[in-house]
């Protein structure tokens, strides 16, 4: 079967105004989609997406798709929201996430079967910020700091293979646990686990 490709604007679903920006949703082939200057809220759909948010404050969710994404924010406070469980896809999908300027969030659900890359996350003080409230919903009898040595369900270390890159990683029933094992939820590209702060995670992690 062939696959689709269309090189548009994305579909229009709806014009809030000049200065509010669009919402805009794919088509179930390779789409290119370009937003506003605004506030855009856009939905890849399936196929393998190439989306630029443009200025301002935009929202990017990825679900349940049957493509590679890759995603760049562009200046603005952008959201990007992953949850791409489709069963028979998501496994071999990668995503490849760019917020470009800003102070952006990445919120990866604990549902999410697919890799996830950033490629210019910002750790410390006044950086990006990782989404965590899912992983955290469902992890398996927390009760404390996941990151806490006695039994973490988060972690951040380095690449071996890469070590410019850092890996957050979780594991659903906490190290001491026999049911679950070490996940990477997102590859951070050139960035130092060891930079990391509270508020480089919502909520705060101490």
């Amino acid at each position: 079967m062939a696959t689709t490709t269309s090189t548009v604007t994305g579909v229009l679903i709806d014009r809030l105004g000049s200065t509010e920006g669009d919402i805009i949703s794919g088509t179930s082939g390779n789409d290119t989609i370009t937003g506003s200057s605004f506030d855009d809220s856009i939905y890849g759909g399936e196929g393998n997406d190439i989306i630029t948010g443009g200025d301002g404050n935009d929202y990017f969710r990825i679900t349940y798709n049957a493509g590679s994404d890759s995603i760049v924010g562009g200046a603005g406070n952008d959201k990007f929201v992953i949850r791409d469980n489709d069963w028979q896809f998501a496994a071999n999908n990668t995503h490849t996430l760019t917020g470009g300027t800003g102070n952006d969030i990445y919120a990866i659900s604990s549902e999410n079967k697919s890799a996830v890359i950033i490629t210019d996350f910002t750790a410390g003080v006044s950086g990006d910020v990782l989404d965590v409230v899912s992983l955290l919903t469902n992890s398996v009898n927390l009760i404390a700091n996941p990151f806490l040595s006695s039994n973490r369900y988060f972690r951040l270390i380095q690449d071996t293979v890469t070590p410019a890159n850092a890996l957050f990683q979780w594991d659903q029933d906490g190290e001491t646990g026999t049911q679950y094992a070490w996940k990477t939820v997102v590859t951070l590209q050139n960035t130092t686990a060891a930079n990391f702060v509270a508020a480089n995670f919502a909520p705060q992690i101490p």
